[in-house]
């Protein structure tokens, strides 16, 4: 990793050939495969609580008013996506991974554009808000893609973006063996102010950020202390143990209350951003 002394960006160079990084996605990743055990059902729970708890919760600080066109870059499985749908938002999805989005498709019956999001082509001015989950960080060239953004919005629109945070508590405790790394497959690490500068680049104005996230911050912690007990983690590598599970639910269920003080004070392990999309003036 290479550093930018002035903002904190970290980057990887050479860039890794995202066809290699690709691989590193294996089959049951999107846990595009799971049955309905026990523990299957009680993961979905989870999921749907924490779609409920933290990302339904920045659409509700952010009076999203019903009817708005969002769109989700890098939308997974659409598990998100379904649930602004049921709220009353007209939505639709960008995913490269055509394993998730036929997931998406089939389930939900959601709109998805099937591309790698570098490769991404937006209309223009059409959306009220774009969502964009743990992408930036994967890509060869963020600035492009928040420049596709701010293409993409209406006048005053709405960037929801979370990518990990490396001037978090957690990248300090951990080093290398932080979860929010993962190479090859995240190129940039972000501190807030390299984010907000690469925003303020693109056109966009930072309105509210936060680095607590009840969905992705204590399992991070958890998945770094204890990968081996990740669903995900053990269906990709066909290694399945429930006491694994039971003692990463536990680590996870410890590290909220270090992830909230660590966020209280700026330093939790995800970053979250809203940005306003403003005029682009000839220098950028």
């Amino acid at each position: 990793m290479f550093l930018c002394e002035s903002c904190g960006l970290q980057f990887q160079e050479p860039m890794p050939d995202r066809a290699l990084a690709a691989t590193f996605y294996g089959q049951g990743y999107w846990r595009e495969t799971e049955n309905g055990g026990f523990f299957a059902r009680l993961q979905r729970i989870y999921v749907d609580g924490m779609l409920w708890l933290d990302l339904m919760g920045w659409i509700r600080r952010l009076r999203l008013a019903k009817g708005s066109r969002v769109l989700d870059v890098g939308c997974s499985r659409g598990d998100w996506l379904a649930r602004m749908a049921l709220a009353g938002y007209e939505v639709k999805g960008v995913e490269g991974d055509a394993r998730a989005a036929e997931y998406a498709k089939a389930h939900y019956a959601l709109d998805i554009d099937v591309c790698d999001v570098e490769d991404w082509q937006p209309a223009t001015g059409q959306r009220d808000l774009i969502t964009a989950f743990h992408v930036t960080e994967h890509l060869s060239d963020p600035r492009a893609f928040l420049r596709k953004c701010h293409q993409s919005l209406r006048q005053d629109g709405r960037l929801l973006l979370r990518v990990p945070n490396v001037a978090s508590w957690q990248a300090l405790w951990f080093g290398s063996k932080w979860k929010g790394l993962e190479p090859p497959r995240h190129l940039y690490q972000f501190t807030p102010r390299a984010l907000t500068l690469l925003l303020e680049q693109t056109g966009f104005t930072v309105v509210k950020s936060s680095t607590w996230s009840w969905r992705d911050g204590p399992p991070a912690l958890a998945s770094s202390c204890f990968p081996a007990g990740e669903a995900t983690y053990q269906t990709v590598r066909g290694d399945k143990s429930v006491i694994k599970q039971l003692i990463y639910l536990a680590l996870t269920t410890c590290a909220t209350p270090i992830e909230r003080w660590a966020a209280i004070l700026h330093r939790g392990g995800m970053l979250t951003v809203v940005a306003q999309k403003h005029a682009l003036d000839g220098n950028h």
